[in-house]
């Protein structure tokens, strides 16, 4: 499970994770258009979100590694921003994405949770896929395991362990879309709020998933892994967001009545 490289035509390397974030960037540009399922104030200005926030989350990834999980990278510039060497932070991403969408909004004079709710419904797909990506690298390994699933990943050692890369496949790109979807579906949601069902739903995933399941990591607390930190921080500020986002309709219709 730890041989990254796809394809090697003479000096040029295909990797896996290469090719999960192209399927992975391709689907979230096409898709939403093609299946005509999209805002239609959304419509002409989708690609141009999807391009430019593409250099945003990846650059925001991999801050976020940085100082989530490699603060003593900062010492040593080249190295921190030495990308092709592995390493982004999902988190570091999302902090980075919502920053983004907030100004990519403002200039064009659009509501920025349109474009939340919108993102929301087709990115599990996204994450599912780098995912696998991933467990193909060998790494985010679990913890170890007597399961008869469990996998050896030879860079870490040769015990059997969860293949908690494909525990999170399945959860965040599959049930995680269910949820969301069911969401959209069936409940009567005010704009931004399946944004906060999304982040919140994920948290709570991901949470039980480095608890129980994946390899912990300890950079900030010696009791309770950084992952699992800032999964809880995730769940604190999608419930604040929530609260934000019905005060504001609330006060909007006060004013319109007034």
């Amino acid at each position: 499970m730890s041989n990254a490289v796809a394809l090697q035509i003479g000096p040029l390397a295909v990797h896996w994770y290469g090719i999960a974030w192209a399927v992975a960037v391709l689907w979230l540009r096409y898709a939403p258009i093609f299946f005509n399922c999209i805002s239609d104030g959304l419509k002409d200005i989708w690609y141009d979100y999807i391009d430019l926030g593409l250099i945003t989350i990846i650059l925001g990834g991999r801050l976020g590694w940085v100082m989530f999980y490699r603060p003593d990278l900062l010492a040593y510039p080249m190295k921190a921003i030495a990308i092709w060497n592995g390493g982004l932070s999902f988190h570091g991403a999302l902090i980075a994405g919502i920053l983004y969408t907030i100004q990519f909004a403002r200039n064009h004079k659009i509501d920025p949770y349109q474009i939340m709710d919108n993102l929301a419904l087709w990115i599990t797909p996204c994450l599912g896929i780098v995912r696998i990506a991933n467990y193909v690298n060998g790494e985010l390994w679990g913890r170890p395991t007597n399961q008869a699933w469990g996998v050896v990943f030879p860079r870490v050692d040769s015990l059997l362990r969860h293949p908690s890369q494909l525990y999170e496949a399945f959860s965040e790109g599959l049930l995680l879309g269910c949820i969301i979807w069911f969401c959209y579906s069936k409940l009567k949601l005010k704009p931004g709020q399946l944004a906060c069902v999304s982040m919140f739903a994920y948290g709570g995933i991901r949470l039980l998933i480095e608890i129980n399941f994946r390899a912990p990591t300890y950079e900030w607390l010696s009791f309770i892994s950084t992952g699992a930190l800032l999964c809880l921080f995730m769940m604190l500020f999608s419930l604040a967001l929530n609260v934000r986002v019905s005060n504001l309709r609330v006060h909007r219709r006060l004013k319109l009545e007034q």
